[in-house]
């Protein structure tokens, strides 16, 4: 599954009209941590790269991030703090897009 979810990537999966096809990536980072979180416990994580928030997954101390491609710098994920999954379901506009890309892994 984490080998295909680029190709479940798409403008209703991305974050407010962010999708780009030649990097398809980005837009996608919260609610990819999310998925990840919920089919294998990772924790989540958010860290600032440049202005952007960015959500990336840690499995005990290995940073699992499928969206690092969005960026062209490095991203700091030492400054990396904990996210608590619920925290995530408060945005309307986050759960809409989550359930689709959620949905669509149970379709392939």
């Amino acid at each position: 599954m984490m080998m295909n979810i680029e190709s479940l990537w798409g403008p209703d999966t991305s974050y407010d009209g962010t999708f780009d096809e030649s990097n398809p990536s980005r837009g996608q980072c919260a609610v990819t941590a999310l998925l990840l979180h919920e089919l294998y416990g990772y924790d989540i994580y958010d860290v600032k790269v440049g202005q952007t928030r960015h959500f990336f997954n840690k499995d005990g101390e290995r940073v699992i991030d499928l969206t690092a491609a969005q960026f062209t710098v490095p991203i700091p994920y030492d400054a990396g703090r904990k996210r608590n999954p619920k925290d995530l379901y408060r945005n309307k506009d986050f759960i809409s897009r989550y359930m689709r890309l959620k949905n669509k892994t149970e379709r392939n």
